[in-house]
C-alpha cells in the first residue's frame, strides 16, 4: 500500500484495528529483542510506525542525498524486519 493510501483511509477514518483486534503478542517476536518495544502495540499503531519510518527514511535520503550521513541499508533492513513482524502478527 502506498503512503498516499495509507494518509487517505486514516483521514478517511478507517478503523485499522479491523486488520486484527488484538495487540502484538509476545510468541509473535519470536524472543527478538530489537521487537521487545512492541509487544502490546495495537495493529492500528504498529502500521501507523512503519508508514512513519517509511515518511523518516523519505526525508531523509532527500535531504541528505549528496553526504548519507546515514546507514541507508541498515536502515531499510530495520524496516524490512518491521514490516515481517507486522504480516507475522497479523497472520497470528
Amino acid at each position: 500500500m502506498e503512503r498516499k493510501n495509507y494518509l487517505a483511509a486514516a483521514d478517511a477514518g478507517f478503523n485499522f484495528k479491523l486488520i486484527k483486534r488484538s495487540g502484538l503478542k509476545n510468541e509473535t517476536i519470536k524472543e527478538v529483542p530489537q521487537f521487545k518495544k512492541y509487544v502490546g502495540w495495537s495493529t492500528e499503531r504498529l502500521l501507523e510506525n512503519i508508514y512513519l519510518k517509511v515518511k523518516q527514511l523519505q526525508d531523509m535520503a532527500a535531504l541528505d542525498s549528496e553526504q548519507k550521513n546515514f546507514n541507508l541499508q541498515i536502515r531499510l533492513e530495520n524496516l524490512l524486519r518491521l514490516m515481517l513482524l507486522f504480516m507475522q502478527h497479523v497472520r497470528s
